[in-house]
């Protein structure tokens, strides 16, 4: 039996994918994760031949997810909002659950 970690797709694939999705734009997305657009395609266009769909239509200037896509987007945002949270509880939790402000006069 194949491991998760060959069976998955990586998180910064699915974080790449997450936001170009998101952004109906691969230059904004590179933007937003300090990478070039040509990193971001080809994060994309690896997904794509790893998942063996087609999950977005690429116009000029700008992509639009297909229905597959928009499938797998959703369940991604999903899946990366619950992680997202989590991590943030952990953090509280590591902390004592106390937050630090401060201020200056």
């Amino acid at each position: 039996m194949r491991s998760l970690r060959h069976l998955l797709p990586s998180a910064g694939s699915l974080i790449v994918f997450e936001a170009a999705g998101r952004l109906s734009s691969f230059t904004a997305a590179g933007r937003e994760l300090g990478m070039t657009q040509a990193a971001v395609s080809y994060a994309v266009r690896g997904l794509e031949e790893q998942l063996g769909a087609k999950l977005f239509q690429r116009r000029h200037r700008q992509v639009v997810l297909t229905e597959a896509g928009e499938r797998f987007h959703a369940d991604v945002s999903l899946g990366l909002s619950h992680i997202r949270k989590s991590a943030e509880d952990l953090r509280l939790q590591a902390t004592g659950g106390h937050v630090t402000l401060a201020a200056s006069t």
